[in-house]
C-alpha cells in the first residue's frame, strides 16, 4: 500500500492543484491533461505489475509480488480522477466529493467486510481498496459534468508543468517526511514498539484529517480565487486560521485528557501509547497553525516555495528522528516511543512552524501580530477544554473509578466543554461579522461574489 501511495502521487503529479490554481482554464487545457495522465497512468500501472516480483525480492515475502499486482489497477483509476478533482475542488463542490468518499468508504468496506468473512484473509483488504477505488471513480464522473474529447495538445499540458512540479516536488517531500519516522522506528526498536508509535501517531492524524485537512483543502480552492484581491485575501487568511486553530485546539486537549481509554479499551499492550499521544498532540496544535502556510504559497503560484519549505521539514523530521532513534537504542519499548514522540513533536514545534509561519507572512503581508490576534480565542478554548477535562477526571478519580470509566468521564467533559466554546466563539464570530459589515450596493455584491463570495459561504 505504501508503494501504490507513492505511485499515487506520481499520477497525480501536482496537476489536481494546477487546475484549482489556474485563474482561467480552456477546455483544451483540461483535454490536454487528461489524456496526458492516462498515458502516464497507464505507464506506471505497467510498471507496477512488471517490478511486483522486485519488490517482492526486496522485502523478502512472495506474497507481495501478486498483493501489489492486484492493487495496481488503483493507480490507473487515479488518472481517471484527476481532472474531475480539480473542477470539483475548483468549483467548491465539496458536497459532491463528501458523497463520493463517503458512499466509496461505505460500499467499499462492505465488500471487505464480507471476504474477510469469507475467509479470504489478506485479499478482503485488496478487494476493499480496489472496490471503494471503483465506486469513486463511477460516482465522480456520475456526479461531475465535465467530459473529455479526443484533443490533445502538447504545450497546453506542458504550460501547467512549472505549477504542478513544485506541487509534485511538495508531495514527495511530505510523503518521506510522513514515513521516515516509521523507518526508523522499525529499523532501530522493531515491530512491538513500531506498533505501538504508529497507533498513537495514526490516532493524532486521524484528528487532523478530520478537522484540519478539509479546512485545508477548501482554502486552497478559497484563496486560489482572491489570489488577485490581497486586502480579500488576507482577510480570508485570518478567517481560516482562526477557525482551524478554535476547533483544532479544543480537539486536542480533549484527545490529550481522554488518553487513558487507549489502554482501557484495547489492552495494556498498548498503554504506551497512551503517553505518545499526549506527546504528539503538539504535532495536531502545530499543523492547525501552519494550516495556511501551502495553500496561501500555492494561491499565489509559489509551488516551488512550498516544495522548498516541505523539504525542509523532511530533512529537520528525518535528522531529529533518527538522532532519537540512536539515543533511545537499547532502552525500554515506552521510553523509546516516547522519545521518538518528543523528537517528531519537537521537529514541528521548534522548527518547522516557524519556517512555515516566515512563508506565511511574507507570502501575504500578514504580520505576526494579526496572526496572534486570530489565534487568541483558539488558546482560550483550548485551556477551557482541558481544565473541564481534567476536572471531570480527578473527580472520578476521588470515587475510586476505573481507569476505563475516568477516561470515559473525561473523553465526555471535555468534548461537552469544547462544544459549548466552540458553539459561543461561532455565535460571537457572527455578532462580530455582522456589525462590521456595512450596507453594499447591487454592484459591491456582484464584485464580492465574484471574487470569491462563493468560498466565503463554503468557508462559513
Amino acid at each position: 500500500m505504501t508503494f501504490v501511495m507513492f505511485i499515487e502521487i506520481l499520477v497525480d503529479s501536482g496537476m489536481t492543484m494546477a487546475i484549482v490554481q489556474r485563474k482561467d482554464l480552456d477546455p483544451r487545457d483540461l483535454d490536454s491533461i487528461f489524456w496526458l495522465n492516462i498515458g502516464l497512468s497507464l505507464l506506471l500501472t505497467l510498471a507496477g505489475f512488471l517490478s511486483a516480483d522486485l519488490l517482492s525480492v526486496v522485502v523478502e515475502n512472495p506474497e507481495v509480488a501478486l498483493i501489489f499486482a492486484a492493487l495496481s489497477p488503483i493507480v490507473f483509476i487515479k488518472g481517471l480522477t484527476v481532472v474531475q478533482m480539480g473542477l470539483a475542488q475548483r468549483d467548491f463542490r465539496f458536497k459532491v466529493l463528501a458523497v463520493r468518499g463517503g458512499a466509496a468508504a461505505a460500499v467499499g468496506g462492505v465488500v471487505g467486510i464480507a471476504c474477510a468473512i469469507s475467509g479470504l484473509g489478506l485479499w478482503s483488504i485488496v478487494a476493499q481498496n480496489l472496490a471503494t477505488a471503483v465506486i469513486a471513480l463511477a460516482l465522480l464522473w456520475r456526479l461531475g459534468s465535465w467530459r473529455p474529447t479526443l484533443r490533445f495538445e502538447w504545450q497546453r499540458a506542458a504550460s501547467f508543468f512549472r505549477f504542478a512540479s513544485g506541487v509534485l516536488n511538495s508531495q514527495i517531500a511530505v510523503f518521506f517526511s510522513n514515513s521516515i519516522d516509521i523507518l526508523v522506528v522499525g529499523a532501530f526498536f522493531g515491530e512491538a514498539a513500531l506498533g505501538v508509535f504508529r497507533l498513537a501517531l495514526r490516532i493524532v492524524n486521524m484528528a487532523v484529517d478530520v478537522f484540519v485537512r478539509p479546512i485545508q483543502v477548501l482554502a486552497v480552492s478559497q484563496l486560489a480565487a482572491l489570489q488577485h484581491d490581497p486586502p480579500m485575501l488576507r482577510q480570508a487568511a485570518l478567517q481560516v486560521l482562526r477557525i482551524s486553530t478554535t476547533i483544532m485546539f479544543p480537539a486536542m486537549a480533549a484527545l490529550a485528557v481522554s488518553a487513558e481509554l487507549i489502554g482501557a479499551l484495547l489492552g495494556d499492550e498498548w498503554r504506551d501509547a497512551e503517553s505518545a499521544v499526549r506527546i504528539l498532540i503538539f504535532i495536531g496544535l502545530a499543523k492547525s497553525i501552519t494550516l495556511l502556510s501551502g495553500p496561501m504559497m500555492l494561491a499565489l503560484g509559489r509551488s516551488h516555495a512550498v516544495a522548498f519549505g516541505s523539504w525542509v521539514v523532511c530533512g529537520v523530521t528525518a535528522t531529529s528522528v533518527i538522532a532519537a532513534g540512536i539515543l533511545a537504542r537499547g532502552q525500554e519499548p515506552s521510553a523509546q516511543v516516547d522519545a521518538m514522540a518528543w523528537a517528531r513533536s519537537a521537529a514541528f514545534a521548534l522548527a518547522v512552524t516557524p519556517v512555515q509561519l516566515f512563508f506565511m507572512t511574507r507570502s501575504a503581508g500578514l504580520p505576526l501580530r494579526s496572526l496572534l490576534k486570530a489565534m487568541w480565542p483558539a488558546f482560550v478554548l483550548g485551556a477551557l477544554t482541558l481544565l473541564g477535562g481534567i476536572s471531570a477526571q480527578l473527580v472520578a478519580r476521588a470515587f475510586d473509578a476505573s481507569p476505563t470509566v475516568r477516561g470515559v468521564v473525561a473523553a465526555l467533559a471535555s468534548v461537552l466543554v469544547a462544544a459549548v466554546v466552540i458553539v459561543r466563539e461561532r455565535r460571537a464570530v457572527r455578532n462580530e461579522r455582522t456589525l462590521s459589515s456595512s450596507p453594499e450596493t447591487e454592484g459591491d455584491a456582484h464584485q464580492r461574489e465574484s471574487q470569491g463570495g462563493d468560498s466565503q459561504d463554503s468557508l462559513n
